[in-house]
């Protein structure tokens, strides 16, 4: 599904774990968690967005998408941002060594009058 890193090995233990699907209206903003547990540490995160006829690497350090620890916050949604989005983790001792959580759905929803 993904290449992060050529000749990685990816780990799909339950090291990362994200909610199934979220519901927004647009014009708000969101925080996809990406719940980290004890037995990973020292990982650097990486957030990918999967829409129906492509995907990519979300840049997070630019106003619409940031990171706090390893969850993903989108300011301003709007329909173009409802899709997949997979958080990653890519060990800083071994970067052949990567985890992707299952993926959180993200539904932008029309505003309410």
């Amino acid at each position: 599904m993904f290449c992060l890193l050529s000749e990685s090995t990816v780990e799909e233990e339950a090291c990362l774990s994200q909610p199934q699907i979220i519901y927004m209206k647009m014009e708000r903003s969101v925080v996809i968690p990406c719940t980290i547990t004890s037995d990973c540490f020292n990982l650097e995160y990486k957030w990918f967005v999967f829409k129906e006829n492509w995907h990519f690497e979300l840049k997070t350090d630019q106003p619409k998408y940031s990171l706090n620890g390893a969850s993903l916050n989108i300011k301003f949604l709007n329909m173009s941002d409802s899709g997949v989005y997979y958080c990653a983790g890519i060990s800083s001792h071994d970067p052949a060594t990567q985890y992707i959580a299952e993926g959180t759905t993200l539904v932008v929803q029309g505003k309410t009058a």
